[in-house]
């Protein structure tokens, strides 16, 4: 890790920009320069095994409870101790074999020390390919080379996993054999291939195969959901008939349990009745020959459940029901709630619809349902729209989509890059979706976010492609109002790229362009000026940042009238200010003004507060450099330790970029010789 100049300090890219992450990543420049002496400190003593690192869902209570899957567990956990073979959980869809792989999986976490990855099975081998390589993104700090093919990439992360620890890969509800061979080729003895499929894939011997539960497990189930404990000896027959209704399936047990829990008068032989009722329905409904009374039994049952949910609830979930099957983000669930409806009412709907297990959390601020749920909420968001072309939940969601989508990537920090790669499949589903959707002006947005998104992870060349695709889309479109400032957010995040790659005039270029058609689009709008606003500020802030690198007196104005639009459109204590409000100083350290950027640098650590962000770490190693410039190291040590702290804080103990850090930081303790 060297530099020319020791301690480097760091300009931090805002949302849209993100050319360089607050911290670096693999293949960029360390955070702290400083030539790197290994031999001139005694080892450290051996660290104790870091915990596992893994993307599974939180653990919330929401899983259907594990009953009657004792011999299948015990099978799952032989298979895969004992061979290399890819083991596959099939069964009908809502038998609970996800539920039993992270059961299996959370139980057994620490025998996996080099990571557990769950990846989504349904996406095709480049979509399995790229949550591998965002999960390293994230955990590791690592990505492919771009330039290698789709095969070639997946060898890479294989042959350079970190960890050496037992790994496991769960491909969750694939449906294609050939991906399961696929990621299997070349995989290293270490790994482990885990996969849940309704389809019976590969060997038999490695299967462990789910069918609908027996007689007493299936009531055994119903009663631990429906919270009332064991039934009586004359509820016994009522729960046998519940559950042979609905085939013994876990996932239609759940539904009517909650059922139960929720509506204490609501007596089992009432339930059987209402429920043979759904039954004769969806028997009449029925669209396919296959597994009839499974397919039923989830109607029905789901039915039963919908009926016992309130007006709010049965909003949120038709909602639910429009986006794509991922997981959603509350910020924008809250920006398409009902005019009338009280956001404190909003957040009761969803915690009542968690509460009955009708959706799940898989980490804070995050919503999602089972995938046979969102179908069957989609349905109902279907027969609710009718012949009514102009749905209003659907004209909410369009304008909470683009609200949301520009502001997606708020300033990244070390916390929330899991929450980002939880983002990432629902950008790249809206970015399938009908440009009409959004409207001409806004075609792009989905792309634009999805850029901004991966860019500010650390992933180049797939953000460069969504841009790319963005410029294209409103190429193809007549514009209007709000266009040129998607045109404007897809060069700026090109320019940020480019700034990456040292092309420092091309960035400068975009960065100009895209100001041009943001005062273009500012003459052509009457509504959004806080919008168009702040995407100035973002293209400022890219081109002070070029401007900076060439060491162009003109930087400093552009720094500066960024900081301002900051300020009057967001909060003072916004993290996107203590951006321009690092940038900014470091500009003026440059130039020997020390005495104004340490007044920037303080009240940037004033807003930010205890919070421990990446903008923060990149402030203090800024101090650090400017203390150098100072000549006093001493204060410079303090700085850089603060740095560091807020490293291990917000990245974690065992992160290799923190490990960066204290390499360099013991370097310049060495150099002060202390």
């Amino acid at each position: 890790f060297q530099a020319e100049d020791g301690i480097r300090d760091i300009g931090v890219t805002g949302v849209q920009t993100c050319a360089l992450p607050i911290c670096f990543n693999a293949n960029t420049k360390p955070f702290i320069g400083g030539e790197h002496h290994p031999n001139r400190f005694p080892p450290s003593p051996e660290p104790s095994a870091p915990p596992t690192p893994h993307n599974l869902p939180q653990d919330n209570g929401s899983a259907v409870p594990l009953i009657g899957r004792e011999v299948a567990l015990a099978r799952l956990a032989r298979l895969l101790e004992t061979g290399q073979a890819p083991v596959v959980i099939t069964g009908m869809d809502g038998v609970g074999k996800t539920a039993l792989a992270l059961h299996h999986l959370r139980m057994r976490l620490e025998d996996y020390g080099g990571g557990v990855v769950m990846l989504d099975g349904q996406r095709d081998l480049a979509g399995l390919v790229d949550q591998l390589e965002q999960f390293a993104l994230v955990h590791f700090d690592q990505q492919a080379p771009q330039e290698l093919p789709l095969e070639g990439r997946l060898a890479w992360l294989y042959s350079h996993w970190p960890l050496p620890r037992p790994v496991l890969l769960l491909l969750d509800e694939l449906r294609n054999p050939l991906d399961l061979r696929a990621m299997g080729r070349g995989l290293p003895e270490r790994f482990r291939l885990l996969a849940t499929s309704p389809r019976q894939l590969g060997s038999a011997s490695h299967q462990v195969v789910l069918l609908p539960l027996d007689d007493q497990p299936a009531v055994d189930l119903l009663a631990a959901v429906s919270e009332r404990g064991t039934f009586r000896d004359g509820q016994q027959p009522h729960a046998r008939a519940v559950a042979l209704e609905v085939g013994g399936l876990p996932l239609a047990l759940w539904l009517l349990g909650r059922r139960l829990a929720r509506d204490a008068d609501l007596e089992l032989d009432e339930l059987q009745r209402r429920l043979q009722e759904k039954g004769a329905l969806a028997r009449d409904l029925q669209e396919t020959a296959a597994d009839p009374l499974t397919a039923r039994g989830l109607r029905s049952g789901f039915q039963l459940a919908w009926e016992g949910i309130g007006d709010a609830e049965r909003e949120l979930a038709l909602l639910l029901g429009e986006l794509p099957p991922a997981a959603i983000p509350w910020e924008l669930l809250a920006l398409a709630a009902p005019p009338a409806l009280d956001p404190d009412d909003w957040r009761e709907a969803r915690v009542g619809l968690e509460q009955q297990h009708l959706i799940t959390r898989p980490m804070a601020g995050m919503v999602l349902c089972h995938p046979l749920l969102h179908d069957l909420y989609a349905a109902q968001a279907r027969e609710s729209q009718g012949l009514n072309s102009s749905c209003p939940r659907r004209e909410r969601l369009r304008h909470a989509l683009r609200t949301w989508l520009p502001r997606v990537s708020d300033v990244l920090d070390a916390r929330s890059r899991e929450r980002s790669q939880n983002c990432l499949p629902l950008l790249e589903a809206l970015a399938q979706w009908p440009a009409e959707v959004f409207g001409a002006a806004g075609a792009g947005l989905p792309l634009l976010a999805l850029g901004r998104l991966r860019s500010a992870m650390g992933a180049f060349g797939p953000a460069e492609a969504a841009f790319a695709a963005g410029m294209e889309q409103m190429r193809a479109r007549p514009g209007g109002a709000g266009a040129d400032e998607v045109r404007a957010g897809c060069l700026v995040g090109l320019a940020g790229l480019a700034r990456e790659r040292g092309e420092l005039k091309r960035a400068e270029q975009q960065c100009r362009e895209a100001l041009e058609l943001l005062a273009r689009d500012a003459a052509e709008r009457e509504e959004g000026e806080a919008e168009q606003a702040l995407e100035r500020a973002e293209a400022l802030n890219g081109l002070g940042l070029v401007l900076h690198d060439l060491d162009a007196p003109e930087a400093v104005d552009q720094l500066r009238e960024a900081l301002a639009l900051r300020q009057r459109w967001l909060s003072d204590d916004d993290r996107l200010v203590q951006v321009s409000r690092n940038n900014l100083a470091r500009n003026l350290a440059r130039h020997g003004r020390f005495s104004e950027a340490k007044a920037l640098y303080e009240r940037a650590l004033e807003a930010l507060g205890s919070d421990p962000c990446e903008v923060g770490m990149a402030v203090h190693n800024n101090l650090a450099s400017l203390a150098m410039a100072q000549e006093r190291p001493e204060v410079a040590l303090v700085e850089l330790k603060k740095a560091e702290r807020l490293a291990e804080l917000s990245l974690g103990e065992h992160h290799p970029r923190r490990g960066e850090l204290l390499q360099n930081l013991a370097f310049e303790i060495g150099r002060a010789h202390v």
